[in-house]
């Protein structure tokens, strides 16, 4: 059983678990220029890819500036979004990273990664 058992929590690119955990920025300028401040995301140490969860894609695809230049992630909206999840779906939703590349090229080429601020090594993090 544990040998069927696939980690969520890798990176896309290179299947590594040595993640930083990091809050970054997005420029977007589609309709009006604007910057979305605070992302949580992770970062591979190996291979330096970007990657980030369901819940965070999808805030992002919700989120509509109302005559701002700077926007702040909307974290109280992405946590009760990701608490109404069952335990096990919430997991995967929260776990199973993608990569910024790819999620750039499905649709957003419009948002620009413009800021990273590392907050740690992300397994040191989930076990405190």
């Amino acid at each position: 059983m544990i040998s069927e058992y696939k980690f969520l929590d890798v990176c896309e690119v290179c299947d590594s678990r040595e993640l930083d955990f990091v809050l970054f920025d997005l420029k977007a300028f589609k309709e009006n220029s604007y910057i979305i401040r605070d992302i949580p995301g992770f970062r591979c140490r190996d291979c330096g890819e970007l990657l980030i969860s369901n819940g965070v894609i999808e805030i992002l695809d919700e989120i509509k500036p109302i005559n701002s230049i700077v926007v702040e992630f909307p974290v109280n909206q992405y946590q009760s979004k990701i608490m109404k999840l069952q335990k096990m779906e919430r997991e995967i939703a929260e776990r199973y990273l993608h990569s910024w590349n790819l999620i750039k090229e499905d649709g957003r080429e419009f948002l620009e990664k413009i800021g990273l601020r590392s907050i740690g090594d992300w397994q040191q993090i989930a076990n405190t």
